[in-house]
């Protein structure tokens, strides 16, 4: 049982450096130093000798349990801290920390017998809340775990560790339930063969323009709690080729949406704009307006679709669009696949820039430690019955590969290769590009509703046996997948 529910409960954030509040005697310092660098055993040998010397010193009782605990012994962590509760029942630190040592043993029942009615001074009352949710939990009392929840976010302080367990709580309770807040942020640079591709400025006749690429994007999103949850939405992306045939193709991309979703259910409105940033002549290319909806109608699955109006500065290309399609993302094995599909019709001023057409992505997430790999494949086909001098059609074939080095901290080094190829009845757009870029990627995750830093004295940090992978939310979705086609489309002669 114990392995199952920390197994599970690995979905937090690191445990607190355990940085001492008030030592009181060498054997306490050294014992903490000593759990700083991992080495439990020999803190358990020094504080079983200070025990001896002093049966009674309360710090040195707490210290040898948690000790016990990081050690992997937490029947030995159960007789020391029940021997300090039993002694000073109102004792907050030691009653948490025995609690905290029964559930190493699995023992849902004893655990809240230790926590007793609470305590309900400052920082503790989020502590004793938040392990009483776990006990209630362990025992298959979702909906008690779910209002100790509850009463823990409500809590008016927390020291820095319980903050993120309480915020690993929810994840655990309700997995499918995003977190209030998730960002990316992304810096690239690299080479491409062809720096028209992915641009929405209009393709010019002229030699590949070959260019090193410099780039930032970033991607937010926060929403509130409800029936009916306000969002809003944002992920802006700017390009800059340094090349002088290729700086008219870079630009900033600002996009972004504001809506509501109502459970499985999210409307919105999308705004967006792309400024082309050509020394001579930087201009708004093309601005839009769409009302956007997704249906998530089990775990992993996703439907959109949307429509709007976008004016571009070539007055010709100006258009209504309509898009649709789904996307699924899950487990095949040890790897995660995504897969999209989607379905467009655009209807512009001049019939010419009229089109019809659809796109198929995947990409496979495959990880051996730290390290991932992301092989992804994406197809279209696109109809422009109105080109002239007659109708054209394009195909587009895009494989990649992207490498991740190991994360340090919540930032991540890739380098990533992308072959595109267009086979296009206009020799304009009879494209293959090369591209490789170097990466960092940042990932993160926050909750405004925790609750506040306390200012009180630091305690010993509660061992809470918790460990996350910081990168493991705000991490790509089917709907980036998508997204990162509609930027490939801007530059195939779709019309951006």
């Amino acid at each position: 049982m114990t392995a199952i529910l920390f197994a599970i409960w690995g979905l937090a954030a690191a445990a607190a450096d355990p940085a001492p509040a008030a030592a009181t005697g060498d054997a306490a310092r050294e014992a903490r130093a000593l759990l700083r660098r991992g080495e439990a055993r020999a803190a358990v040998d020094r504080l079983k000798a200070a025990r001896r010397a002093d049966p009674a010193d309360r710090e040195i009782a707490i210290l040898l349990g948690a000790a016990y605990l990081a050690d992997g012994n937490p029947s030995w962590a159960v007789r020391v801290l029940d021997a300090r509760v039993a002694a000073a029942p109102e004792d907050c630190e030691a009653r948490a920390w025995l609690a905290r040592a029964w559930l190493g043993l699995g023992s849902a029942e004893a655990a809240a017998r230790a926590l007793g009615e609470g305590c309900a001074d400052g920082p503790w009352r989020a502590r004793f809340q938040a392990l009483a949710g776990i006990a209630a939990w362990a025992a298959r009392r979702d909906d008690l775990a779910r209002e100790l929840l509850a009463a823990a976010r409500q809590s008016p302080e927390a020291w820095p560790e319980d903050r993120r367990a309480i915020f690993a709580f929810r994840e655990v309770l309700d997995p499918e339930r995003p977190p209030p807040v998730a960002w990316r942020a992304d810096a690239e640079s690299g080479w491409t063969s062809d720096a028209r591709v992915g641009s929405p400025v209009t393709l010019e006749a002229v030699d590949e323009p070959a260019s090193p690429r410099l780039a930032v994007a970033g991607w937010m999103e926060a929403r509130g709690t409800g029936r009916v949850a306000p969002m809003v939405e944002l992920w802006p992306r700017a390009t800059l080729f340094t090349a002088e045939q290729a700086r008219r193709y870079g630009g900033l991309d600002l996009q972004g949406r504001a809506g509501a979703r109502l459970g499985p259910a999210l409307v919105a409105l999308r705004g967006g704009e792309f400024l082309n940033l050509e020394p001579a002549a930087p201009r708004p290319w093309h601005q839009s307006l769409r009302l956007e909806g997704e249906w998530e109608p089990a775990p992993g699955w996703l439907a959109f679709a949307g429509g709007g109006r976008r004016l571009v500065v070539e007055a010709a290309r100006s258009r209504w669009e309509l898009d649709g399609g789904a996307g699924w993302q899950g487990a095949v094995g040890p790897a995660t696949l995504l897969v999209a599909g989607s379905a467009r019709l655009r209807r512009a001023n001049n019939p010419e820039w009229d089109d019809g057409g659809g796109t198929l992505t995947a990409t496979l997430r495959l990880r051996r430690g730290g390290w991932q790999l992301w092989p992804a494949l994406a197809a279209s086909l696109d109809r422009y019955p109105g080109w002239t001098p007659e109708p054209r059609t394009d195909a587009v074939l895009r494989p990649g590969l992207t490498a991740w080095a190991p994360p340090l901290g919540a930032t991540r080094a890739g380098l990533a290769l992308t072959w595109t190829r267009e086979w296009s009845g206009d020799p304009l757009y009879d494209l293959s590009v090369v591209e490789v870029d170097l990466r960092l990627r940042s990932t993160g995750v926050a909750d405004p509703g925790l609750p506040r830093r306390t200012r009180l004295p630091e305690v010993l940090p509660l061992d809470w046996g918790i460990r996350r992978d910081p990168l493991a939310s705000g991490d790509e979705r089917v709907q980036d997948l998508v997204r990162q086609e509609e930027q490939v489309q801007g530059g195939c002669g779709c019309g951006g």
